[in-house]
């Protein structure tokens, strides 16, 4: 990994406080402030600034300000430092500054600019809307740096000339250096990206990375490496709240693994079993816009978080259908089935039957579709069917009890919803056999309904 090693210039600008300090006979003042103008664009609290030759050293406040008092008069070298920035192999500027006897000297000490970075970490050609990630990645446990391959994927979607989109995955890669230390150049700065790691052919993640139109960004990572032993397994507990009030029935999970937690009435969650290193957390429920953070976990780590969902109205409040309202779904439901005219249908005897883990695994053998692999573990659901023609592939409008599932081209869908909860899936392909409610809202790809049972006695 190329290190940062960018020589940057002070700027004097008016000192913190409006007047210039006082110092006793002889003796001058120095102050002024840090400024993060590479990552977050605002002043670095926690900084370390350094008068070299004096070796004399100061931490920054919350707002970046930093002062030296009882200076003798003389040139010195000043210079800051910080550990987010040090992690990655940042050389911090070095400012010379000339004190006087009883002269306040205000002074903006500042990290290089995010095009600056860019242009030396990353010599290809950038092309629009794209930055580059830096960050560490460290070994969970021992937390000693990695060695390690470091992907980005991501989807684009491209309208083609006759109507219809494509998507087309998208991807970089690089291999972190002795220290641990990696960039990924070229990764979008307007959609999500998932981040996944390889050491010692263990693979980790996905993580969640949104650049959210910055050049520049950072994230530390942690792998685990030893084989997860029950003593080593982390835990991750929690409340899931939205509008005011516990979410009960939320689906909590670790994107890219199997398995779910449930919450319970008071909003409360359990995931057992988690291995070592860093993990996107997720939480989906009825009504609410999906939740996710990074969290990291050391071998045997236990972990408690508070997870806020922003409720959502329903995507067709026409309908006048809420979740305790299945027996009129499931009458739509037959009606639909009884009089035949299109789409496939999977009944809740079928779903018993069949004894699926996913209700994703339900679609397999629905007519024009397909699941497609997203990761190790996680599925994207395509439509043959649909769009333009009828002969391209999209993803269909997923609606469960009337509210619409976001899709994520990233990371596959996931739907709050067990098989054991779900009283019948209705697939229409295409908006020839989508009821007529839901036909300005599936689009041309058509329109998965799923109903459940939540509500009935």
């Amino acid at each position: 990994m190329r290190l940062l090693r960018i020589m940057t210039a002070a700027v004097v600008l008016s000192a913190p406080g409006g007047v210039a300090a006082q110092s006793p006979a002889g003796l001058g003042v120095v102050r002024g402030r840090v400024l993060d103008s590479l990552v977050t664009g605002n002043p670095l609290g926690g900084a370390t600034v350094e008068l070299v030759e004096l070796a004399r050293q100061t931490i920054t406040d919350t707002r970046g300000i930093f002062r030296f008092d009882s200076v003798p008069a003389g040139t010195y070298l000043l210079t800051f430092s910080h550990p987010d920035l040090a992690a990655f192999g940042f050389t911090p500027p070095e400012r010379t500054v000339r004190i006087e006897p009883g002269m306040g000297t205000p002074i903006l000490l500042a990290t290089p600019a995010p095009a600056t970075v860019y242009h030396r970490l990353c010599p290809a050609p950038r092309d629009k809307d794209t930055g580059v990630l830096l960050g560490t990645i460290h070994e969970a446990s021992t937390r000693r740096p990695l060695a390690a391959a470091i992907r980005g994927e991501w989807v684009v979607n491209n309208l083609s000339p006759d109507g219809s989109m494509t998507r087309q995955p998208r991807g970089v890669r690089a291999e972190s250096d002795s220290a641990g230390r990696f960039q990924l150049c070229g990764i979008p700065t307007d959609v999500a990206v998932a981040v996944w790691t390889t050491a010692d052919s263990r693979d980790g993640g996905p993580i969640e990375v949104r650049l959210d139109g910055k050049e520049v960004g950072v994230r530390h990572l942690t792998h685990g490496l030893a084989a997860t032993t029950a003593a080593g397994q982390g835990r991750v507990q929690g409340t899931i709240t939205g509008g005011g009030r516990p979410v009960a029935l939320a689906h909590v999970r670790i994107l890219g693994r199997d398995g779910h937690a449930e919450s319970d009435a008071a909003g409360q969650f359990v995931l057992d079993g988690l291995p070592a290193g860093s993990h996107t957390l997720e939480a989906r429920a009825l009504g609410f816009t999906p939740f996710r953070r990074q969290i990291d976990l050391a071998s045997g780590g236990h972990l408690s978080v508070e997870m806020t969902l922003a409720p959502v109205a329903p995507e067709l409040p026409e309908l006048n259908v809420t979740v305790s309202d299945a027996a009129s779904a499931r009458n739509g439901f037959d009606q639909r089935r009884q009089r035949g005219l299109g789409g496939h249908f999977i009944t809740r005897d079928e779903i018993t039957r069949r004894g699926a883990v996913r209700v994703e695994d339900m679609l397999r053998t629905a007519p024009g579709i397909r699941l497609e692999p997203v990761g190790s573990s996680e599925y994207r659901i395509i439509s043959q069917r649909g769009g333009p023609g009828g002969g391209d592939s999209c993803q269909p409008t997923v609606f469960v009890d009337a509210f619409k599932v976001p899709l994520d081209p990233q990371f596959g869908l996931s739907l709050p919803v067990s098989p054991d909860e779900v009283e019948g899936i209705e697939v229409h392909n295409n908006t020839t056999s989508v009821p007529p409610q839901y036909r300005l809202a599936s689009g041309s790809c058509g329109v998965i309904l799923i109903w459940t049972r939540r509500g009935r006695s």
